[in-house]
């Protein structure tokens, strides 16, 4: 927080409204709290049903409860003298940004992007903590999940297992609708679980992840229920194998596009070019996707500390599909896998 109340002169303010970027600056994880920043002043705002949990939670700030939310924000501007004020315009609402400009008549209101998301970009030890054991939940739920019933189950069955084991294991609560993706639907990048029954003879992906402290998980693998021959395994091979150049282009110093075209270009080579038609990967943390792309022409370049995704994946339509996603760390030297004990070698159940 230093660092961005450094970038302020005097008279501005910053209005922090994200939920992730004010737990971020707070450490407040109720879904009703603002943080207000000057250059020699941090003021949490939130409403009477949150008194007791921002007293807990909030550390490093002053804390103010309203009963009205704009008045309280106006009476701590003019108490800060706040002449200019910039707002998160990923976060702030059109009506919101009305009620702005109608109680703060004589601020300059100034929309940013991207500023506190730029500081989560980079991990310390305490984030790497609570992101290895929502690797560590997913892991569990994963292994376990795999001992139990899927032929003859639906997808839908399957994935409110999965999920019941990774809550039940401790995570706070599921990521995002958890793909489980049988046979031919497993062409659909995004194939949520539907009411199709798993069948012997067909590959199955997952995609999931866990949630510890605010902080994510997101995984995918690609497991076969029965032996399997043909084109499909020659897909997986390739697959797997461009997972593993994505990871192995990881570096500080490497440009986000780099990893991409070192996972894309073993797919090109294998003929499956055009079946390969999402970015590689993505950063999280707070977020599931948060915003860092591994894409095609990125420029971004990778710093220690950044946590992202390799993920490429190939679909054909009415036959199937694979997708192989890990979770790495940039570091100091090269790249950390966060799943490397989360087996993606070529697995076949009975």
């Amino acid at each position: 927080m230093e660092t961005l109340r450094e970038s302020l002169k005097p008279g501005d303010g910053f209005l922090v409204t994200s939920r992730e970027n004010v737990q971020y600056l707070s450490g407040f994880t109720g879904t009703a709290g603002t943080v207000l920043i000057t250059p020699d002043r941090a003021v949490f705002l939130t409403d009477f049903r949150y008194l007791t949990q921002s007293e807990e939670q909030v550390t490093g700030m002053e804390r103010k409860i309203y009963a009205r939310q704009m008045e309280a924000l106006e009476e701590t501007v003019k108490s800060c003298k706040i002449s200019r004020l910039r707002f998160e315009a990923n976060s702030v609402f059109y009506g919101s940004y009305e009620q702005l400009q109608e109680t703060l008549k004589d601020v300059v209101l100034e929309p940013t992007k991207d500023v506190v998301e730029e500081f989560r970009h980079r991990k310390d030890d305490e984030e790497m903590d609570v992101i290895r054991q929502a690797v560590a939940l997913a892991a569990r739920a994963w292994e376990e999940t795999l001992t139990g019933t899927l032929e003859g189950s639906t997808e839908r069955e399957v994935a409110i297992d999965l999920e019941f084991r990774l809550k039940r294991a401790g995570s706070e609560a599921a990521p995002f609708d958890f793909i489980v993706a049988s046979g031919p639907r497993g062409a659909l990048p995004h194939g949520v679980a539907s009411d199709r029954k798993i069948l012997r003879g067909e590959l199955v992906t997952f995609d999931f992840g866990a949630c510890v402290g605010g902080y994510f998980s997101d995984l995918t693998r690609t497991v076969a229920l029965g032996e399997l021959v043909g084109e499909m395994r020659v897909i997986y091979d390739t697959v797997l194998e461009a997972n593993r150049a994505g990871i192995e282009s990881v570096r500080p110093g490497a440009k986000a596009g780099e990893v991409d075209a070192a996972a894309r270009s073993i797919i090109e080579k294998a003929g499956y070019g055009d079946r390969f038609g999402h970015g590689t990967g993505h950063g999280l943390g707070m977020e599931i996707h948060e915003n860092l792309r591994i894409a095609k022409g990125q420029e971004r370049e990778l710093l220690p500390g950044m946590v992202l995704t390799v993920e490429p994946g190939v679909y054909i339509p009415d036959l199937g599909g694979v997708r192989i996603e890990d979770m790495v760390r940039v570091t100091e030297n090269g790249v950390e896998v966060l799943t490397a004990d989360i087996s993606k070698e070529w697995t076949v159940l009975k």
